[in-house]
């Protein structure tokens, strides 16, 4: 587990890690809008030797992996899960009950900055998270686009 010396349940729906030593990254570790996400899942799988890809991903969301239009390296595809129910309460960034507002979500991999640039230009993608900031000055001259900030307070 390395930074971890034990995860153990404290309730059905919570646990406790316990760390090697002080980690003051570890919110984010767990819970970020982008990049590597804490994974859980069944131990079984969680057994996965890290070279072999996992052939059956799971989840309960509001939406749902299309495994069948899935191209690895390319682009993924998850559509609205019509037997998911959300919380209750409402959104708050990424807490709260989640209801989906669109019928799919594909996520393209693109294979730098530019080439998604470029598309994002030409219509073909809706959103680039993560643009370097030497392109801001294309997209400030592009009057089709719009540069928006993401508060990171708390994540």
């Amino acid at each position: 587990m390395g930074l971890a010396t034990a995860l153990e349940p404290t309730a059905a729906d919570a646990f406790r890690i316990t760390l090697r030593a002080p980690f003051g990254l570890m919110l984010e570790a767990l819970a970020k809008p982008s990049g590597q996400p804490a994974f859980i899942m069944p131990a079984r799988v969680a057994a996965t030797p890290p070279a072999t890809p996992i052939t059956d991903p799971i989840g309960s969301g509001p939406f749902t992996l299309r495994r069948e239009d899935w191209r690895a390296g390319d682009r993924v595809t998850y559509r609205r899960n019509a037997d998911y129910v959300p919380r209750a309460e409402p959104p708050d960034g990424l807490a709260g009950g989640k209801r989906a507002g669109i019928e799919r979500v594909e996520w393209v991999y693109l294979p730098d900055a530019q080439t998604a640039l470029n598309a994002l230009v030409a219509g073909e993608i809706d959103i680039f998270e993560e643009l370097p900031p030497d392109l801001f000055p294309v997209v400030r001259r592009t009057r089709t686009l719009r540069l928006g900030g993401q508060d990171n307070v708390g994540v």
